[in-house]
This record gives C-alpha cells, sequence and structure tokens, in this order.
C-alpha cells in the first residue's frame, strides 16, 4: 500500500521533510491543471472527535501541492472541491485521513514544512 509508511500527525505542530528522491505512488488528476505526478510524502491523521484541520505547506520547491485523501491512492476521495495548493482549513469527521505532499509535475520535489493545527 502507497500509505503503509505515512507519517503520523499525533497533534499541533510543525513537520518536516522532502519528496525528493521519493516515489511518485499517487498519481492523481481531478482537473486537467492538477496532476500530482511528483513524488510525494503522506502524512496519517487519525481524528476520534469532529476535528477542525488547518494544514499550511511551506515549500522550498515549486509546483508543490496538499491534498487529503480518506482511502490512500484513491483520487476519487480527495478533496479536490476545495482544491488549495498549500492551505486546507476544513471540519473533518472522525475518521483516518491521508494528508499528501505532492508535486504537480514529475520533477517537482524538494524540502518542504507542513505546519497542522487541530482545533
Amino acid at each position: 500500500e502507497a500509505c503503509a509508511d505515512a507519517t503520523p500527525i499525533t497533534g499541533t505542530g510543525s513537520y518536516s521533510g522532502s519528496t525528493a528522491g521519493g516515489q511518485n505512488r499517487l498519481v492523481t488528476n481531478p482537473y486537467p491543471d492538477v496532476h500530482g505526478y511528483g513524488p510525494e510524502a503522506v502524512f496519517r491523521l487519525d481524528l476520534a472527535a469532529e476535528t477542525r484541520v488547518v494544514a499550511d505547506l511551506i515549500p522550498f520547491y515549486s509546483g508543490a501541492i496538499l491534498y487529503f485523501e480518506t482511502e490512500c491512492g484513491v483520487s476519487a476521495t480527495a478533496d479536490y472541491w476545495s482544491f488549495d495548493p498549500d492551505h486546507k482549513d476544513q471540519v473533518m469527521a472522525p475518521g483516518t485521513y491521508y494528508l499528501v505532499v505532492d508535486g504537480d509535475d514529475a520533477g517537482d520535489a524538494g524540502d518542504f514544512i507542513l505546519n497542522v493545527t487541530l482545533i
């Protein structure tokens, strides 16, 4: 499974990482201008109660995109209707979610900081 090694989000905090040298395991293409062909970094968020989740991506490379999936690797479960390439602010029901830092095109990869606030 593409998300078996997802980094757990255990609470409010900053998570740094890199997509450089990673694999493109989750290809997304719901709209012509959103591809998701770059390597990903995947984070797992388990919510026990309804929670407002605010996530801000600070990428140090161009073409970075940020999205949630409710089922890992199933683009139909992604939150594209609220697509913002580097900011999410949503009230989410209890459950498991995957927050994905991706690259729009194959060469879009690099270091990033992901700030997550759980309210």
